[in-house]
């Protein structure tokens, strides 16, 4: 009995009625539905559902047993626990990420806080080493940009992204831009083009 995809799809841009990163990314995740009828997909969007920045009462529902919290504790080691849960049981992450200020949406980066838990998504090995506990996961990194950056010191997002994804475990990455939008209509037409042509030739050979 074949067993059945699960992808988690993250989107994290505040447009959420234009915006390309989210477009390419529901395209990937349909692209995947189509293969695979049976695949289950999960949706967080961090726009719609703000995640709170972590603060002291979340350092310290990570640091203390569960018995020693307080409510406000409880209820933060609650959600990590719930959004851990559901990148554990993802097979597939798909993260729309558009360039804010040269890297990630602070939505983003509150995700990445609540998710990277010592003990629960990595452990520490030794002085200075650890070992991500989420292995053999797909990630897609879906990244639109006003300008264009890829391949420059000014990119900041794509080193940050695979840094905090291979920490957990997840280092099969495939980063898909689409850059350049802010430079007209004809652009901004070939750039999302040339993204789902890449959306399409990811998935085909998957």
């Amino acid at each position: 009995m074949d067993t059945i995809t699960t992808i988690l799809q993250i989107d994290s841009s505040v447009n959420q009625g234009s915006s390309a990163s989210r477009q390419l990314a529901y395209e990937l995740t349909s692209a995947w539905q189509k293969k695979e009828p049976d695949s289950n997909v999960v949706i967080r969007d961090l726009a719609k559902n703000a995640l709170p920045h972590i603060d002291h009462n979340t350092m310290a529902a990570f640091q203390n047993p569960e018995g020693e919290l307080n409510q406000k504790q409880q209820g933060a080691l609650e959600l990590s626990n719930t959004l851990i849960e559901e990148l554990r049981r993802a097979d597939i992450l798909v993260t729309s990420a558009p360039l804010y200020n040269l890297s990630i949406p602070s939505s983003l980066k509150a995700w990445f806080d609540h998710v990277m838990r010592a003990r629960e998504t990595f452990i520490y090995t030794g002085p200075g080493q650890h070992k991500g506990l989420l292995e053999n996961k797909k990630a897609y990194v879906i990244s639109s940009r006003g300008g264009a950056y890829e391949n420059t010191t000014a990119d900041l997002q794509t080193p940050l992204i695979r840094s905090l994804l291979a920490f957990i475990g997840i280092e099969d990455i495939e980063f898909i831009y689409a850059e350049g939008l802010a430079y007209g209509n004809e652009h901004y037409t070939n750039a999302m083009a040339s993204a789902s042509e890449k959306i399409t030739t990811l998935v085909s050979a998957a």
